[in-house]
C-alpha cells in the first residue's frame, strides 16, 4: 500500500502538503480490554509509513497478541515488529529508553500522565488514548422503558470494560426515572470468567469485576 502526498490551498493560510513520513521505532502500548483491536490500531499504521514497531501487550492478555504477531511476522523483514511481554515496571523503561521515537499508548488517565512526563525527557512523539469519565443525562422528557435498554449497554458494553463506555452515575430528575433498570427480572448480571450465566460476557480481569460490582446493573 502507498501512501500518497496530499497537497490543497487552504483559505488564508496558502498551499499545504500533508506527508507520511516514518518516525523511527515505535512504541505501542495497550491494555486488556481489547487486545486485538488496540493493538493493531497502533501497529498497522505504524509500519504502513515504514516504522518499525515493539509492541508491549498488557500482562493480563498477552496470548492473543503474542499469537497475532507470529503470524505477522512471517510477512515482514527480521525486526520491523516485535512484542515485549512483562509486569508493571516495563512500561516506565520503555516510555523512557532513548532508542524509541513516538510513544502510543492507550490507557488510564492516571498511567497516561506518567507516560507523557516520561516521555518529555527524550522529547519523543506521544500518542495518548485515554479512559474518560463519560456522563449519562436522561432529560426530562424522556421515555424510561424506551431508553432503559439502550442505556444500559452504554454503560455494560465489552462487559463494562470499554474505555467509551459510561460511566457517570445517572442524574435522575424526575422520580419515574428513579424505576429505569425495570422489575430484577429483566437486569443483567456481570461475572468474572466461567460462570456461563452471566449477561454480558463475563469480565476479563478480577479488578474490572469489582469496579462493576460497586455500580451493578
Amino acid at each position: 500500500m502507498e501512501l500518497t502526498e496530499e497537497s490543497w490551498v487552504q483559505e488564508r493560510v496558502g498551499q499545504v502538503v500533508k506527508r507520511y513520513v516514518p518516525l523511527g521505532v515505535v512504541c505501542a502500548i495497550s491494555p486488556w480490554n481489547l487486545p486485538f483491536m488496540l493493538s493493531f490500531l497502533k501497529v498497522l499504521p505504524a509500519l504502513l509509513v515504514g516504522d518499525t514497531v515493539v509492541r508491549k501487550p498488557s500482562p493480563f492478555t498477552p496470548l492473543t497478541v503474542l499469537r497475532a504477531v507470529d503470524y505477522i511476522r512471517e510477512l515482514l523483514p527480521p525486526g520491523v515488529l516485535n512484542v515485549i511481554t512483562g509486569g508493571d515496571r516495563l512500561g516506565p523503561w520503555m516510555t523512557a529508553h532513548p532508542g524509541f521515537n513516538q510513544i502510543a499508548f492507550t490507557g488510564s488517565t492516571q498511567t497516561g500522565r506518567r507516560v507523557l512526563g516520561s516521555a518529555s525527557e527524550t522529547l519523543k512523539h506521544v500518542t495518548l488514548e485515554l479512559g474518560g469519565n463519560d456522563p449519562g443525562i436522561v432529560l426530562p422528557d424522556a421515555d424510561p422503558k424506551a431508553i432503559a435498554e439502550p442505556l444500559f449497554w452504554s454503560m455494560f458494553l465489552l462487559s463494562g470494560q470499554g474505555c467509551i463506555t459510561l460511566k457517570r452515575p445517572l442524574r435522575l430528575r424526575r422520580p419515574g426515572h428513579l424505576r429505569l433498570c425495570g422489575p430484577p427480572a429483566a437486569r443483567r448480571r456481570v461475572r468474572s470468567g466461567g460462570d456461563a450465566g452471566a449477561d454480558p460476557e463475563p469480565a476479563s480481569v478480577e479488578s474490572a469485576e469489582r469496579g462493576l460490582g460497586r455500580n451493578p446493573a
